[in-house]
C-alpha cells in the first residue's frame, strides 16, 4: 500500500492518518495475509473433495466392483 503524503495538511490530521497507516500496516495487513493463506487451504481442500466426489460418481456410474490402484 502506498503512502499519502499529508504534509500539506494541519498537523492533528496528519497525527491521525499516521495512527489510521500505522494501524493498517501493523494490524489489517499481516491479518489480511493470513486470512488470504487460510481461503487458499479451504479451497485446496474442497478441490481434493471435489475430485475424490468426482471419483466416487464416476466408481458409482460404471457400477464397479474392484478397482485397481497404482
Amino acid at each position: 500500500m502506498e503512502a499519502v503524503d499529508f504534509t500539506n495538511y494541519p498537523a492533528e490530521i496528519q497525527s491521525a492518518a499516521n495512527k489510521y497507516e500505522e494501524f493498517i500496516r501493523a494490524r489489517l495487513e499481516p491479518d489480511l495475509t493470513q486470512v488470504v493463506a487460510d481461503r487458499d487451504a479451504v479451497y485446496n481442500r474442497m478441490s481434493e473433495y471435489l475430485k475424490l466426489k468426482t471419483h466416487i460418481e464416476t466408481i458409482r456410474s460404471q457400477n464397479l466392483d474392484e478397482l485397481e490402484t497404482k
